[in-house]
């Protein structure tokens, strides 16, 4: 009873709605005066029509997997994600998006500076962006990192790289390279493929690609 009532309301509030808007047109079109009610009920359904078609042409077609822009860090879609709590013992910040092994200690992480520690068993995962750190160069020595083992994420790479080849990380930094970088070859002997590891999208030299991650 309740629901027919408030069904018959809501017809009737939009009755007179549409009378009251017929009646404003009406009224307020010289060329419509002596055509009557009907016709200014038939410019307003026109105009509807109208905004319908237009809205309908806005509308979103199609949703793309990736976003068109990620920053270095952000998880990359909404899948599944194993993500663990580190801390950053290198003595300085670690940036957004770059490999992390393991520090001195237990629950520690730092920048790689030898091949074993990207091929072996203590590297780690990339550093994940999160929301409540404000500082633009990363996770402060010290501080808790938010470090991702498995699933996708954005990382900056130094060259061209292409879906779904293996992803390299840099373990030795000349001016101007970055520790823990990826990129898509040895860079000579800089560099090495990080196992379970593989870039997804194609990007260009300083672009962001879509790292999936599959570390022990």
């Amino acid at each position: 009873m309740i629901y027919s009532d408030l069904v018959m309301g809501i017809a009737l509030m939009m009755a007179a709605m549409i009378v009251l808007l017929a009646v404003m047109a009406w009224r307020g079109r010289p060329d419509m005066a002596f055509a009557g009610p009907a016709a200014a009920f038939k410019k307003l359904f026109d105009g509807a029509k109208d905004i319908c078609s237009s809205t309908a042409k806005l509308m979103q077609s199609s949703v793309n997997t990736y976003m068109d822009v990620g920053l270095p860090g952000q998880l990359a879609d909404i899948g599944p994600h194993d993500i663990v709590t580190k801390i950053n013992t290198s003595g300085a910040a670690i940036g957004f998006g770059l490999f992390v092994t393991k520090g001195s200690t237990d629950g520690s992480a730092v920048l790689p500076d030898a091949t074993g520690e990207v091929t072996g068993k203590v590297g780690l995962g990339v550093t994940v962006r999160t929301l409540h750190i404000v500082s633009g160069t990363g996770y402060a020595d010290k501080g808790a990192m938010s470090v991702i083992k498995k699933g996708r994420v954005y990382v900056q790479v130094e060259d061209d790289v292409i879906a779904e080849t293996a992803a390299f990380v840099r373990f030795v930094a000349g001016d101007g390279e970055q520790l823990g970088a990826f990129r898509s070859d040895a860079d000579t002997a800089d560099a090495v493929a990080l196992p379970g590891a593989k870039f997804v999208t194609d990007a260009s030299a300083g672009g962001i690609a879509v790292l999936d991650l599959n570390l022990p």
